[in-house]
């Protein structure tokens, strides 16, 4: 019972340990992975077979032990009978003194060998019983006496039956060995019996040995440990090595939901790029198509006969919807920008017309404001670079526009300037400086962050989503450029950036200068402007074309120094005056100019606001000879001076060429122009008539197939609209391409993709449907002509 209940407190503890394991394994598996099956089936049957182990083990120590013990008898009864034990006769009494003084005689081997403790001899008594003849301990205490518990536990003469089985074996011959050790106050012991034998043969006694069984039981226990530890071994490795497995398992489990996760993640990140890539793409298509009636009817309409007020108008709108067009693109370019994918151009451009755009573009909105918007920029700025002036002109106009919006009264400056201006890679260096209410460390440290403005109230009063800096941040990077900010609150703020770009081998900027100086030299002029920062620009522009100039900041003093110069015999030739000014304005100064006899011949040239139409109304009455808009394009205020001087402009230094400007190409023959939407029709069909072409129009796909297929042998080329009722654009490519395939006598006819969807994709799309090239909507009847120069 002992031994059953120790290893089923190892087997209840082992199961414990794997329960806790179980659970501590689940927990870190999240509630889905534990202990395996296999491992508890394996814990169960390394349980079970060490139980048999166990069993067998403390049987064969209790063998070996039991086989030690009897033993001993035999070896004492030959001893015994080596001193004359078969002396002794069956006549012996049970107190027989010879018998007795053998006994005595051979104490000292019994004290030589302290195992041995008992020695029965058993003689007849009649033919059914035995005595029990003599115990070795009946002199226990050498008083020849039988007393004490010890010397009485086995009485003296007791007769036991012959047919007893303890009897009948020791007459056999055979021994025993007591099964169960014996135990009372002496102590516990194992008894071990052997017949002894007469010479004759027959049954003398029954040797006994008491055998003291704490060793005996401390072995027997020991093998038993044995056995468990080895079972214990046993289930630790197995322990071990499922939660090694489970963890593994649970590790490659987390690996992989966290790879769910992140392809969930990355797939759900991929489901909205594409659906936000749809959604701009739809609405550039939808913004586009407009946008194609506006620029394409502005520009039709600006080869028409118009005066020059009209056709400045016609410009600004213009340069206004290809701005917004601008815009577009940006919008679709911002996810590029975010993906790191935004292709840059590199082509010719000259900086001083991308400068000027942006002042012209944004100089009404200045002055509705009474804000005075200067453009200070070096004559010999270089006349070609490459790069991409569109993103240039993007960053100017986000910049120029912010300084504009967030200023409440005095000046916006943009001021160019030049680094390593003699290299091949001139770094154009620009300062946006207003004098609005300016910023603190704080707002500028997080001022290109996306949607972070200056002030939270400032989209609710100015509107916008705070994502024009970061964009103009992030392309002003990848240009390879720096852009930065400086800002005291209440003295105003300055953007700046540098850009370097590469010089084209066409610039003429040096030139441009040499011929400015040629024309103008040793003419003098009078610069009248109440604001220092006009005066000075217009001082290094008359200064850099060699002009002998002055400069006073109002009208009383510019009367003045006209007056001490026609005094003095050195007249002054122009004066350059403003418009708005304090106490008399420019137009009351120029009467009191033309009131003065001796200044009837100086020519006057009035700088003054495109919102002052009453005022330029009005400038004739007053003695004005020419009227500018601020801010003014140098080329155009060079080409004004050289107009009212009677002095040939060179073409080098005209300025820069307008919308409108003349296409030279010239084509003959007919077009099929593939086309919905009625504006689009009109304005391609002007722009073809325009360019020589004859023009036939169909609204759908399946028309311009049929158009095709009966009458392709009319056609040089076909203008196909993407996006069409019944059968679309590509879709009608493809079928025709198939058309052409199957009947080999057919020519190729070119087919050019019309499309308000401007991605890269749209284009390789078209160009997988079978199409030869893609034009882009709103599309300049430049960009017309120089396709179709190309095939037809």
């Amino acid at each position: 019972m002992t031994q059953f209940l120790d290893y089923l407190g190892f087997s209840i503890a082992a199961l414990a340990a794997f329960a806790a394991l179980h659970v501590w394994l689940r927990r870190r598996g999240g509630g889905t992975r534990g202990l395996p099956l296999w491992a508890w089936l394996a814990a169960a049957g390394i349980l079970l077979l060490g139980a048999i182990a166990v069993e067998r083990i403390e049987i064969q120590t209790a063998g070996r032990l039991q086989r030690a013990i009897a033993g001993l008898a035999p070896t004492y009864a030959v001893e015994i009978e080596r001193l004359g034990h078969h002396r002794v006769g069956l006549q012996t009494l049970p107190d027989d003194p010879l018998y007795l003084a053998i006994i005595a005689a051979e104490k000292r081997w019994l004290a030589a060998n302290p195992v041995v403790n008992d020695i029965y001899t058993f003689r007849p008594v009649d033919a059914a019983n035995v005595a029990l003849i003599v115990d070795s301990e009946t002199d226990y205490n050498r008083n020849g006496r039988y007393d004490g518990d010890r010397e009485t536990r086995t009485a003296i003469g007791e007769k036991l039956q012959v047919g007893g089985q303890f009897v009948i074996g020791a007459a056999a011959g055979r021994g025993g060995l007591d099964p169960v050790p014996y135990t009372d106050r002496w102590g516990t012991w194992v008894t071990a019996y052997w017949p002894l034998h007469d010479p004759g043969g027959r049954v003398e006694a029954i040797l006994g040995v008491d055998y003291g069984a704490a060793e005996w039981l401390a072995e027997i226990r020991a093998a038993r440990g044995a056995g468990i530890a080895m079972v214990a071994i046993l289930m630790l490795m197995l322990l071990s090595a499922s939660a090694m497995y489970a963890l593994q398992k649970i590790e490659v489990m987390t690996r992989q939901a966290a790879e769910d996760a992140m392809r969930a993640a990355r797939d759900a990140a991929e489901s909205a790029s594409r659906l936000k890539s749809q959604f701009l793409a739809c609405m550039s298509h939808e913004i586009r198509t407009p946008m194609n009636g506006v620029m394409g009817v502005t520009e039709l309409l600006l080869s028409t006969d118009l005066n020059e007020r009209q056709k400045h108008f016609g410009n600004l709108i213009f340069r206004s919807a290809s701005n917004l067009l601008s815009v577009i693109n940006d919008i679709l370019d911002y996810s590029k920008i975010e993906a790191d994918k935004l292709v840059l151009e590199s082509v010719p451009f000259d900086p001083r017309e991308i400068i000027d755009d942006v002042g012209e573009l944004l100089g009404g909105r200045a002055n509705a404001k009474q804000l005075e918007l200067v453009i200070d920029m070096p004559v010999s700025t270089p006349s070609r670079l490459c790069g991409d002036a569109g993103r240039l002109r993007q960053v100017l106009t986000n910049l120029v526009g912010n300084a504009v919006k967030f200023t409440e009264r005095g000046e916006v400056a943009v001021i160019a300037s030049w680094r390593d201006e003699a290299s091949s890679r001139p770094r154009l260096r620009c300062e946006i400086r207003d004098t609005g209410p300016g910023m603190d460390a704080a707002t500028r440290a997080v001022l290109f962050e996306p949607f972070v403005q200056a002030d939270s109230s400032i989209t609710r009063r100015f509107g916008g989503t705070g994502l024009g800096l970061a964009i103009c941040k992030r392309l002003v990077v990848l240009m390879n450029g720096q852009i930065g900010c400086e800002s005291v609150v209440g003295q105003g703020t300055t953007f700046w950036f540098e850009i370097p770009f590469e010089r084209s081998a066409a610039d003429d900027s040096s030139v441009a200068a040499e011929s400015g100086r040629r024309v103008l030299q040793g003419l003098r002029g009078l610069i009248v402007d109440d604001n220092d920062t006009n005066r000075e620009i217009l001082e290094h522009l008359l200064s850099a074309w060699d002009v002998r100039f002055a400069s006073a900041p109002g009208a009383d003093a510019a009367l003045r120094q006209l007056d001490a110069a026609a005094t003095a015999g050195d007249a002054f030739d122009f004066a350059i005056l403003d418009l708005h000014m304090p106490g008399r304005d420019g137009l009351q100064l120029a009467q009191a100019i033309r009131e003065h006899p001796a200044l009837t011949e100086i020519k006057l040239l009035m700088l003054s606001s495109a919102s002052e139409s009453g005022a330029e109304r009005d400038w004739r009455a007053f003695g004005i000879d020419a009227y500018l808009t601020k801010p003014a394009r140098h080329a155009v205020v060079f080409r004004e001076l050289c107009s009212l001087l009677r002095v040939a402009a060179p073409q080098a230094a005209s300025g820069a060429t307008g919308a409108a400007e003349e296409i030279e190409l010239k084509f003959a023959g007919k077009v099929l122009l593939a086309e919905d939407n009625l504006i689009n029709q009109l304005i391609a069909r002007e722009m073809l008539a325009s360019l020589g072409l004859e023009v036939d129009i169909v609204e759908d796909g399946r028309a311009a197939l049929a158009a095709l297929q009966s009458r392709a042998q009319q056609y040089a080329l076909v203008l196909m609209d993407c996006e069409m009722p019944v059968l679309d654009g590509r879709s009608a490519a493809t079928l025709h391409r198939e058309f052409e395939a199957v009947n080999a006598g057919s020519r190729r006819m070119p087919i050019i993709a019309l499309t308000a969807h401007a991605a890269d994709s749209d284009r390789v799309a078209c160009l997988a449907a079978g199409m030869d090239d893609y034009l882009s909507k709103p599309m300049t009847r430049r960009q017309l002509a120089t396709t179709l120069a190309r095939w037809c």
